[in-house]
């Protein structure tokens, strides 16, 4: 995969652009319709990473990172052999809720594969690397 997207600050006022992302660290699904990608306390912004993985079914690893916008630090806070969509910050400002492609968390055979369609909601706490659904 070779098209990479980066996450940018612009500056209203001035139009100065800071760039948030660089190199190998690509961003994608951040404008869904469902996504709040920026934290309710305006400190941390999501976003969903996705880059193939040929060494295991279905061949990509999709990851949820969080980027403190003082600091310029990324966490990756969720990582699955599965698709992610949707992302978005619960009231709390702790817990995010996404859809997953998968039975996360599970393994499955090859025979009772689901495909990606089919969507689950998980509740993903990063404070405590617990996600349930």
């Amino acid at each position: 995969m070779r098209s990479k997207t980066h996450l940018h600050m612009v500056l209203v006022d001035s139009g100065i652009r800071r760039p948030l992302t660089g190199g190998p660290l690509s961003a994608s699904g951040l404008f869904s319709s469902v996504a709040s990608p920026v934290s309710p306390d305006g400190r941390r912004l999501m976003f969903v990473t996705s880059e193939p993985d040929y060494t295991n079914r279905p061949y990509v690893r999709t990851e949820i990172s969080v980027l403190d916008l003082s600091t310029g630090k990324v966490d990756r806070v969720f990582s699955t052999p599965f698709s992610i969509t949707g992302p978005q910050w619960m009231p709390d400002g702790q817990r995010i809720l996404f859809a997953g492609g998968q039975s996360i968390g599970q393994t499955q055979t090859a025979k009772k594969l689901r495909n990606d369609y089919e969507m689950d909601l998980y509740l993903l706490d990063p404070r405590r690397e617990t996600c349930g659904h």
